[in-house]
C-alpha cells in the first residue's frame, strides 16, 4: 500500500495525499493478486455497435450525456469552423444542429439532461474569454454567460466541467487566467452565483471535473499548477486536498463518486505510459491503477451494483469489490480526441473521435441483437419483373447474417413477405404485373431474429414499348446562336428500350443524333436566314415515337434574305394583270353606253 499523509490548503480536509514510492517487484506482484494493478485484458462479451455520427473530419472535443430512454446527446467542438454542435439519436436517425457559431466556440464542452431531458451545454467562448451555458427549449438554444474566464490561449483546453442536480441546478467548474483560479458556478432558480475556490499561481485550476454527492454537494479534481488537486464542499467551506504532487497532472483529470459519495479520480500524467486512477476509501487516498500501466482513465462511471467502469482505445474495464475485469475492445474507440462515457441500465454507451477526426458513437449490448436495416436498396422494373440489390447492414448485430426477407405491396409501407432469401443482397421479383406500382422492403436476419427493415423503394414492371419515351433539350436553352452550334439533350424510356434520337431545324427533315439518353446533334445555323428558328429533337423506342421537345433560338451570321432575281413577269406581272383588267373593264363600259344613246340621236323622217 501506498504511504499516505494528511493536507489541508483552504479549511482543515479529512482527506490524505498520495506519496509515490518504487515499488519492488514482489510488492508489485501483491497489488497485482491484490486486484489494486490492472489485470490484462480479455475478450469483451459485450456486442458492440459502432456508427459515425459527424464525417467532416474536424471534429476535436466530445462530450455524452444519455437521456431517460437512453438515447445519445453529444456536444462536440468543431475546429474548421470553430463551432459548438450538438447531435441527437431521435431513435431513428442523428439529428445534428449548430449551437453557437459567433466566433471561436465551443471549446471544452460539457454536456448534462435536466428532469425534462432538456440539454445543457456549458463550453468556452474563446474570443470573448467567456464560460456560456447553453440550454435548449422549444427548438432553440437559448445562451447566456456565466463568467469572464480572462485571456483564453486556444479552444483544444479542458477547462470547464458541469453536473445537474436532483432539482434541475446546474453546477460548474472553471479555470479563469485572471488570477488563475479554480472558480465554481452554481444556477439555482435561474440566478448564478460564482465564487473563488483558490489558485494563486500560474496554471492553477486546469482540467478540472465536477461530480455531486447525493446531497447535491459539489467535489472537484483539477491541476494544482501540475499536482493533482481535489476539492469538496462540506455546506460550509471548501476542503482541499493535493492528491498527486509526484507524478502531477499534464492533461485533464476525470471525476466520479460512488454510492458512499467517495471520489475517484483518473488523470493524465504526461509521458509514456501516462494514466494514472487513484480513489479516496473514506480514510486514505490510494491507487487502483499505477501510472506504470500506461491507460486513462478520464471518464469514469458508476452502475447501480456500485462497479465503477472505465475505458481507453482499446479497453473496457470494471472495478468492484477490489478487483479489476478487464475486456479488449473491438475497435479504437478513440484517436482523434478523448472517448466520453455514460452508462444506461448498467451497460456503457461511448461517444468518441477518431484518427481521421470523425465523432463516432458506440452502444453496448449484454447478448447479440437482432441485425441492422440492410442499406441503399433500389428496384428496376423489367418486363414483368422488378430487380432489387441491396448493401447489408452496417452491423449484424454481433451474430452473422443468415438471410433476408422481401416485403412487397401495391402501397406504401409494404407487408406482404414474398420472399425469404439465403445471405444474398440481389434478387429479382417475377410475380408482377406490367402498368402496377409495387413498393418493396428488404429486412436482414440472423440467429437472433429479424431487425429493422430497410428504406422503402417503388418501381414499374412494363414490356417493350409499352410506354413511349420522353425527351429533352438541355443546349441550347435559347436565346441568340451564331456559326456552329452543338445541339444536346437527353432521353429516357420507362423500359430502357432507346433506339434512337433524332432532331431538325424549322420542321425540316428528321436527322439522327449521336447518342441516345444523352445525345448531340451539330448543326451550322448560317444555312439558315438571320432571325427566329425552331430546334425540335424527338425519342423512338422501336414502337413509338416521343412528343417533340423543341426549343426556339435567333441566329446571328449576317446572313440576309436574298435580293430579287430580275423576273419581271414574277414579281410584276400581277401589276399589269391588273392594268389590263381595268382598260378592258373601262372599255367595255364605254361601248356599253354609246349603243344606248344611238336609237335616240336620229330625227325623224315627215310624212309624204
Amino acid at each position: 500500500m501506498w504511504n499516505v499523509r494528511a493536507a489541508t490548503l483552504k479549511a482543515r480536509s479529512p482527506y490524505g495525499v498520495v506519496v509515490r514510492h518504487s515499488v519492488p517487484p514482489l510488492v508489485a506482484l501483491g497489488l497485482l493478486l491484490a486486484g489494486l494493478v490492472v489485470p490484462p485484458a480479455a475478450a469483451s462479451p459485450y456486442v458492440w455497435q459502432v456508427e459515425r455520427v459527424d464525417s467532416r473530419g474536424v471534429i476535436t472535443q466530445a462530450a455524452l450525456a444519455l437521456d431517460g430512454e437512453g438515447d445519445p446527446h453529444i456536444a462536440y467542438y468543431e475546429s474548421s469552423g470553430r463551432d459548438l454542435r450538438y447531435a441527437h439519436w431521435n431513435e431513428s436517425a442523428w439529428l445534428l444542429e449548430d449551437v453557437d457559431t459567433a466566433g471561436d466556440v465551443g471549446g471544452s464542452p460539457s454536456i448534462t439532461l435536466d428532469s425534462s431531458q432538456r440539454p445543457h451545454i456549458v463550453y468556452m467562448d474563446v474570443d470573448r474569454d467567456f464560460v456560456v451555458h447553453a440550454v435548449r427549449e422549444a427548438g432553440l438554444w437559448r445562451r447566456e454567460v456565466v463568467d469572464t474566464m480572462g485571456s483564453i490561449p486556444s479552444a483544444n483546453l479542458r477547462w470547464v466541467g458541469s453536473a445537474i442536480g436532483r432539482v434541475d441546478d446546474l453546477h460548474l467548474c472553471y479555470r479563469t487566467t485572471s488570477g488563475s483560479l479554480l472558480k465554481y458556478a452554481h444556477l439555482s432558480s435561474g440566478t448564478w452565483v460564482n465564487e473563488s475556490i483558490a489558485g494563486g499561481t500560474s496554471g492553477y485550476g486546469q482540467y478540472c471535473s465536477i461530480g455531486l454527492d447525493s446531497s447535491g454537494r459539489p467535489r472537484i479534481s483539477y491541476s494544482q499548477s501540475g499536482a493533482l488537486g481535489y476539492a469538496a464542499w462540506n455546506g460550509t467551506a471548501w476542503n482541499i486536498a493535493t492528491v498527486d504532487s509526484t507524478d502531477g497532472v499534464s492533461c485533464c483529470t476525470g471525476i466520479a463518486l460512488n454510492a458512499s459519495g467517495n471520489p475517484f479520480i483518473g488523470y493524465s500524467t504526461g509521458g509514456t505510459p501516462g494514466g494514472k486512477l487513484v480513489r479516496w476509501d473514506g480514510a486514505t487516498w490510494e491507487v487502483l491503477a499505477p501510472k506504470t500501466l500506461g491507460d486513462d482513465f478520464l471518464s469514469l462511471a458508476f452502475d447501480s451494483s456500485d462497479r465503477l467502469h472505465s475505458n481507453d482505445c482499446t479497453t473496457y474495464r470494471f472495478w468492484s469489490s477490489g478487483v479489476w475485469t478487464n475486456e479488449s475492445l473491438p475497435h479504437l474507440f478513440c484517436g482523434g480526441g478523448l472517448g466520453s462515457l455514460a452508462l444506461h441500465q448498467d451497460i456503457p454507451r461511448i461517444a468518441y473521435i477518431d484518427a481521421a477526426g470523425d465523432l463516432y458513437y458506440a452502444r453496448a449490448y449484454a447478448t447479440p441483437q437482432a441485425p441492422g436495416a440492410p442499406r441503399s436498396l433500389a428496384a428496376l422494373g423489367g418486363n414483368a419483373s422488378v430487380a432489387l440489390t441491396w448493401t447489408a447492414p452496417g452491423w449484424d448485430g454481433g451474430s452473422p447474417i443468415t438471410g433476408y426477407r422481401v416485403y412487397r405491396g401495391t402501397a406504401p409501407n409494404p407487408g406482404p413477405l414474398v420472399a425469404t432469401l439465403a445471405n444474398l443482397t440481389a434478387y429479382t421479383d417475377t410475380g408482377v404485373t406490367n402498368g402496377q406500382v409495387y413498393y418493396y422492403r428488404v429486412a436482414a436476419v440472423n440467429a437472433i431474429g429479424e431487425g429493422p427493415p430497410s428504406s422503402e423503394v417503388s418501381a414499374i414492371p412494363s414490356g417493350p414499348g409499352d410506354d413511349p419515351p420522353t425527351c429533352a433539350i438541355t443546349s441550347p436553352s435559347g436565346g441568340t446562336v451564331s456559326g456552329t452550334v452543338m445541339i444536346g439533350g437527353t432521353a429516357l424510356d420507362p423500359e430502357g428500350s432507346l433506339d434512337r434520337v433524332e432532331a431538325r431545324v424549322d420542321a425540316g427533315s428528321w436527322t439522327p443524333a449521336n447518342g441516345t439518353a444523352f445525345w448531340t446533334h451539330v448543326w451550322n445555323s448560317s444555312s439558315v436566314v438571320d432571325g427566329t428558328h425552331s430546334i425540335e429533337a424527338r425519342a423512338y423506342d422501336g414502337n413509338s415515337y416521343s412528343a417533340p421537345c423543341s426549343v426556339a433560338v435567333t441566329t446571328d451570321n449576317g446572313v440576309a434574305p436574298p435580293p430579287p432575281d430580275g423576273d419581271f413577269l414574277r414579281d410584276y406581272g400581277w401589276v399589269l394583270a391588273l392594268l389590263v383588267g381595268v382598260l378592258a373593264g373601262a372599255g367595255i363600259f364605254v361601248f356599253a353606253l354609246q349603243r344606248r344613246r344611238r336609237p335616240s340621236e336620229q330625227e325623224p323622217r315627215g310624212s309624204p
